[in-house]
């Protein structure tokens, strides 16, 4: 496996400036879609989400409603963090901010009734490990909410699946897919894969 450099990935997240062109919109909305019903963040009372970009995702979540749970929102780089909470000033949202490592996570076992960490696995040095340490910290029945980018028909989806095997986390999953053409001198895309993984059974 090719050993992941941090120092990059602080680079390419350093602020807003490089962050932008990633964000799309019609899916943070299709994110915050999958986080009603069974998954509803609303009937929850601590969340962590890790790699909050800049902050977007919160505001279709929210999206003008009252929003009671506790949340921490996280980031590796103190720029992309601060970004974010500039950008969330105005949302009535009960959370706290932190530098924070997939790798290294800084939590209490059994902290969180929900983890978020959208197209930020694959920034761990291990996913497996991310993995069995993000089910470290969440609650029984908690759940981990993250998403992967569908390269290779279904590569990324079938790796994400192994590690979480290997982890040896008890755990059920659900799995939806995003379809969205995305083109652009740098990018094609065409599927985006949610996976949605109760463990803490």
């Amino acid at each position: 496996m090719q050993r992941i450099n941090k120092s990059d990935i602080k680079a390419q997240y350093c602020g807003m400036s490089n962050y932008k062109n990633r964000i799309d919109q019609p899916l943070l909305k299709w994110y915050a879609e999958q986080y009603q019903g069974t998954f509803d963040l609303r009937n929850v009372d601590e969340i962590l989400e890790v790699g909050c970009g800049d902050g977007s995702l919160w505001k279709y979540i929210v999206n003008g409603t009252t929003f009671t749970p506790h949340v921490v929102i996280t980031d590796f780089t103190e720029l992309m963090l601060a970004a974010c909470k500039e950008n969330l000033s105005a949302l009535h949202l009960n959370a706290d901010y932190q530098t924070a490592d997939i790798d290294t996570l800084p939590f209490s076992p059994e902290t969180f009734n929900a983890v978020l960490a959208h197209k930020v696995i694959y920034h761990a040095e291990n996913p497996t490990e991310s993995i069995a340490g993000i089910q470290r910290i969440l609650k029984k029945n908690g759940f981990f909410g993250l998403s992967v980018l569908n390269f290779k028909k279904g590569a990324p989806l079938k790796r994400m699946e192994d590690c979480i095997s290997t982890s040896a986390v008890l755990s059920k999953i659900y799995s939806e897919e995003f379809n969205l053409s995305i083109l652009s001198e740098e990018i094609n895309l065409s599927i985006l894969l949610l996976l949605l993984i109760i463990i803490s059974l």
